[in-house]
């Protein structure tokens, strides 16, 4: 849809809500002082539910509307329907509740008049049931689009067949002036004042939590982990911010478990709430984190809460793991206490985590970006969830990623990129449509899609039939590169006459360009002449590019042994979707279960990849076979498909063929997350290996991992005889013998335990979207 024409310009657009929170105050005020379009506001004086109303005076841009109320559902609205008819109002946008049935008429009665209309929702936060699904995805038609809180809404929202430009992910904010003035008057001295007069005993580190004191909040969860750390010699001081129901039971608690625990009220001060937030060392929300996490971040105070995307509110998406915060599996205290204990091993917060904190706040999580977003769904724009609003720098340099086949992880990638890096337009350039395995996937709009070889799979990349082809290719993505004036390119490999064409196009026409590549030195073992050749072609390739992306250590000495410079290197490794292997849905547990008669009680080694020779599958079934008398409880599951499946199949013992699991391939990641959530070893006795996500997704999962010590993820998310153990490839006695330790009874659920922690401090060191910041400001496109 266009924007809206200069003749509509004098007309109003109405905000209806029940009633405007105090919170809302932020960009409420945005919208009334600082945007071209006229807002008016409808809703009632009262708020609920202990939820304190915004304040607003009797004037022309605020028109009363008593609420009346069934339980929490707001069943009549006085003036809905007049509002619906007037000729003054051009849009609307109404709180979208499919529960209210005056928002039903009022909607549709302003849809038949010609008026624009928008919902201003969570949207999808969990999966619904049919009946459910289908009465919401009724209600949202009605809209012309919907104002949605977080990216999460917006891929379930594409899935249940709403194009991508009605989706407006407008984020949620605070008043962040307030916050920004309230931060910067706050002094060291203060600080350390007020910890004294909170706790006494001021150098041990402070919790906090400011929220309402319910029982979705879960903080006896929180009190049960402190007594926890207690007991382990980690006493803990926590702060609770609010009031609510559940005050008293937790006085209780906290008293039964002798805690120091301060209840101090309701607090709607931004100047105070500065003060209480930066004398924390952490915000805790075990339950559901909401605005809760977007007070503390302004104040540059990391967020620990659930990791169960079914249960949370889309604030969450704000936690980015080891940077603003961090997840622990939900209604697990022994997994909250360890998290806590992680972000507490000093009294304050470091500065490059309070950095972190206050930049996505900055970015996304304030009144401006909303106004601006809500005002361009308001004229008409299609979705631009990441739009800049660094006035300094309004137009954005265009970044091309030049990928070959589309995958899980390659989508995850660039969905991080084009969230936390808004300082860029993303272009995602496919030249191939599959990759070693075929997904069902569809490609969001906000990595800004490019197919050139639909149809195509990327095993043709080296093949000299397609030579030809491949360079024709490459010059199609010189000249779309061109068009678009991109100011960066990232190239996925340089194997194939079609990149190598890109490189040489960047070179001559002063375009920086980055090769990635998840090249491992451990494979790099060609002698003599082959090596020699190998050495004066890959290092005049590389000299003609910018820098490298290299995936971890082993990649990192691979691109330096062929010529380039260690500052030109930048750590990018390829992630999958965390959060999903984190916690899979219920659903898709309870599924996998039945489809291959997975039981509780059994423990199991699983591996996943391809059946062929390099995997060494066969030693995988060998050290099984060797330990399984010895381990009646433990099964082996074989995910994958391959030309070696009937060999492999035969090499298993008769004696333990029932307690072998052949899945095939799962394209499905929610099935294979659901896998590895019923297994407890992921076992990868690779000869060579590059880098092998499914190390990463096996780590997230809560798995411990045996994998050969050549395997690039191995090294580094693998710490031997903390979270799994390394071998020699192709060592079958050492395979055996580390299948042996991490079955050992007494070890397996401390080993799978530290799995997480080792994810957290990998990617700290190792952010692919931390990487391509480097990259760019070595190019100089970002400021430091």
């Amino acid at each position: 849809m266009k924007a809206r024409s200069s003749t509509s310009a004098d007309q109003k657009v109405a905000i209806v809500y029940h009633f405007f929170a105090h919170y809302r105050e932020g960009v409420i005020r945005e919208l009334l002082n600082q945007s071209t379009n006229e807002y008016i506001l409808v809703g009632d004086r009262q708020g609920r539910e202990g939820i304190k109303a915004m304040e607003i005076a009797d004037d022309a841009r605020f028109v009363y509307t008593p609420t009346s109320y069934f339980g929490s559902i707001v069943y009549y609205q006085a003036g809905l329907i007049r509002l619906a008819l007037r000729r003054d109002i051009r849009a609307i946008i109404y709180l979208g509740n499919a529960a209210w049935p005056t928002t039903w008429i009022s909607a549709a009665l302003a849809r038949v008049t010609g008026k624009r209309v928008l919902f201003w929702t969570h949207g999808w936060t969990k999966t619904d049931g049919w009946f459910k699904s289908w009465y919401r995805r009724t209600f949202y038609r009605i809209a012309h689009g919907l104002l949605l809180y977080g990216h999460a809404a917006k891929m379930t929202g594409i899935a249940q067949g709403f194009g991508a430009e009605r989706l407006h992910v407008i984020y949620n904010s605070l008043d962040y002036n307030a916050q920004k003035a309230a931060r910067a008057a706050v002094t060291p001295k203060r600080i350390a004042e007020l910890r004294k007069s909170l706790f006494g005993e001021a150098s041990l580190p402070i919790l906090i939590c400011t929220s309402r004191l319910t029982s979705v909040r879960r903080l006896d969860l929180l009190l049960e982990a402190m007594a926890r750390l207690k007991a382990s010699g980690r006493p803990l001081h926590l702060l609770l911010v609010g009031d609510g129901p559940e005050q008293a039971a937790l006085r209780r608690l906290a008293a039964k478990l002798g805690l120091s625990v301060c209840f101090y009220g309701p607090c709607y001060d931004e100047r105070v709430l500065a003060e209480l937030l930066m004398a924390a060392t952490v915000t805790v929300a075990p339950g559901k984190v909401g605005l809760t996490a977007m007070q503390s971040l302004a104040f540059g105070v990391p967020v620990i809460t659930h990791n169960d995307p079914n249960d949370q509110m889309p604030e969450w998406e704000a936690i980015i793991p080891g940077r603003t915060g961090d997840y622990f599996n939900r209604g697990d205290v022994e997994d909250l206490a360890r998290v806590i204990e992680r972000w507490t091993r000093s009294p304050g917060v470091k500065a490059e985590v309070e950095k972190a904190c206050i930049d996505i706040v900055e970015r996304l999580y304030n009144p401006e970006t909303q106004r601006q977003l809500i005002d361009r769904a308001v004229d008409g724009y299609p979705a631009n969830d990441l739009i800049s609003t660094n006035a300094s720098s309004p137009v954005r340099p265009s970044v091309a990623i030049v990928s070959n086949g589309v995958t899980p992880y390659g989508i995850n990638v660039c969905m991080r990129i084009a969230r936390e890096l808004p300082e860029i337009q993303l272009w995602t350039v496919f030249t191939h449509q599959y990759s070693m395995g075929v997904w069902p996937l569809k490609l969001p709009t906000e990595i800004g899609p490019v197919m050139m070889g639909k149809g195509e799979h990327s095993t043709q990349q080296s093949n000299p039939l397609f030579a030809w082809h491949e360079w024709r290719k490459g010059g199609q993505v010189n000249e779309w590169i061109s068009t678009q004036d991109i100011k960066l390119v990232v190239v996925f490999g340089y194997n194939d006459l079609g990149r190598l064409r890109l490189i040489r196009w960047c070179r001559r026409h002063g375009v920086p360009c980055f090769v990635w590549g998840d090249s491992n030195i451990r494979g790099d073992i060609s002698s003599g002449l082959k090596a020699a050749a190998k050495r004066f072609l890959l290092t005049g390739i590389l000299s003609k590019c910018t820098g490298a992306l290299a995936c971890g250590r082993y990649g990192k000495a691979y691109f330096e042994k062929y010529g380039v410079s260690p500052k030109r290197i930048f750590l990018f490794p390829n992630e999958p979707d965390y959060s999903l292997f984190r916690t899979p849905p219920t659903e898709a547990i309870s599924s996998v279960k039945e489809r291959f008669k997975l039981t509780e009680e059994r423990r199991r080694i699983v591996f996943s990849g391809r059946l062929v020779q390099v995997k060494r599958v066969d030693l995988a079934i060998a050290a099984f076979a060797a330990i399984a008398e010895m381990r009646p409880e433990w099964d082996l599951v074989i995910v994958g498909d391959g030309p070696l499946r009937d060999e492999l199949r035969m090499k298993v013992p008769a004696q333990i063929r029932d307690r072998v699991l052949w899945t095939d391939f799962l394209a499905d990641q929610t099935s294979m997350a659901a896998i590895y959530r019923l297994c407890d070893v992921l076992v990868l006795p690779s000869d060579f290996e590059p880098w092998a996500l499914v190390v990463n997704e096996a780590v997230a999962a809560g798995l411990s991992v045996v994998a050969s010590d050549i395997v690039g993820a191995a090294v580094e998310l693998v710490r031997d005889g903390v979270n799994g153990r390394l071998f020699p490839p192709g060592d079958l006695a050492a395979l055996i013998e580390c299948l042996e330790y991490v079955t050992d009874e007494n070890r397996t659920e401390t080993l799978k335990r530290a799995s997480p922690e080792v994810l957290v401090e990998w990617s700290q060191r190792a952010d692919p979207v931390q990487g391509l910041r480097g990259a760019l400001k070595f190019s100089g496109l970002l400021e430091n």
